[in-house]
């Protein structure tokens, strides 16, 4: 039980570093191989806590991955109807973060490297002095005779015409992303950092709700 508390701290270290690093290196074009390993080595560990707690319960085998209830219910042994719920509501068919975890580490286990791309956004937010405010993300369009927040918009510039009312503010957005064309069957679009806070927030929640407790 010990390794289980053991990880999660070691996680949550190299976690705030991969943050840290990422952070660093947004102005860059390409993510430096050290960067990548401590996310080959951070989603190892992710494995090793379930692992471990799955065996913690008394089970024979690693924490079961499935992708159908059929498969599912073969994999486990006799155990209560609450550590079930628990397991179950993380099973790849009924949870998109375990399904994606699943697949980065299945493609980590064979040792390779997931490649990763840089994209930049415009953000655009427009707020009136009474506190409202409405945001759209690069990509979107307004065609001639669209107003936000009745200003007009110029189909130019896709943005209000000049006005005395509304406050129109431009903020550019860096992400990472996992590169789906790298991993079969991974979702688009993934952002590297958000993944992995969503994902070891998951796993903690697990060893939680399994009642297994840091002595």
């Amino acid at each position: 039980m010990r390794d289980i508390f053991l990880l999660i701290k070691r996680n949550q270290g190299l976690l705030n570093q991969i943050e840290g690093e990422y952070y660093a290196l947004l102005e860059k074009k390409e993510i430096p191989d050290n960067l990548i390993l401590d996310l080959k080595d951070f989603y190892w560990n992710i494995k090793s806590i379930l692992d471990y707690a799955w065996k913690y319960k008394g089970q024979k085998w690693n924490f079961p991955m499935r992708n159908s209830k059929k498969d599912f219910k073969k994999s486990v042994q006799l155990l209560n109807w609450k550590i079930l719920e628990c397991v179950e509501k993380f099973q790849p068919y009924n949870n998109n973060i375990s399904k994606n975890l699943n697949l980065i580490n299945n493609w980590y286990k064979h040792l390779c490297l997931i490649p990763q791309k840089r994209i930049e956004e415009t953000r655009v937010t427009v707020s009136w002095n009474w506190g409202w405010s409405v945001s759209w993300w690069s990509g979107v369009t307004f065609w001639a005779g669209v107003s936000i927040m009745w200003i007009p918009v110029n189909p130019s510039t896709q943005r209000p015409i000049p006005n005395n009312i509304v406050t129109t503010k431009e903020e550019k957005w860096i992400s990472f992303l996992f590169d789906a064309n790298s991993v079969k069957w991974i979702d688009d679009n993934i952002n590297v950092l958000w993944f992995s806070k969503e994902t070891f927030e998951a796993v903690q929640t697990i060893v939680s709700e399994l009642e297994i407790k840091e002595e």
